[in-house]
Order: C-alpha cells, then structure tokens, then sequence
C-alpha cells in the first residue's frame, strides 16, 4: 500500500500529486473520445470502447 511506503510527513502531498495524475490522465481520455466521437461517430466509438473493456477483462482473467 501508498502509506506503508511513503513517510507520515509527505504522504499528503504523495496523495495529492497522484490525484492530480489521475484527473489528467481522466481529463485527457475523456477529449481524445470526444473527439474520436466527433470523428467516427458516437455509436462506432462507443462500440469500440466496450469492445476493448470486455477484451481487456477476458485478458486479465485468463491469466
């Protein structure tokens, strides 16, 4: 876990940081499907999106 590897005094600041990370990482995907979603079309996007979610699940299964 994150709070048995990083000190009490910046684990905050630890937290903080990956939270941000997170939010971009979100923030980027949610623009590049809009405008994929513009590009191709709703239906072709969404399809695709759950066409990887269902292949990536069977894959971390498998193993």
């Amino acid at each position: 876990m994150l709070t048995d590897n990083v000190d009490a005094e910046i684990l905050t600041s630890v937290i903080s940081v990956q939270s941000f990370y997170q939010t971009l990482v979100t923030s980027a995907l949610a623009i590049g499907i809009g405008i994929a979603a513009d590009y191709y079309g709703i239906g072709l996007v969404l399809f695709s999106i759950s066409l990887v979610l269902i292949l990536g699940n069977l894959a971390m299964y498998r193993k």
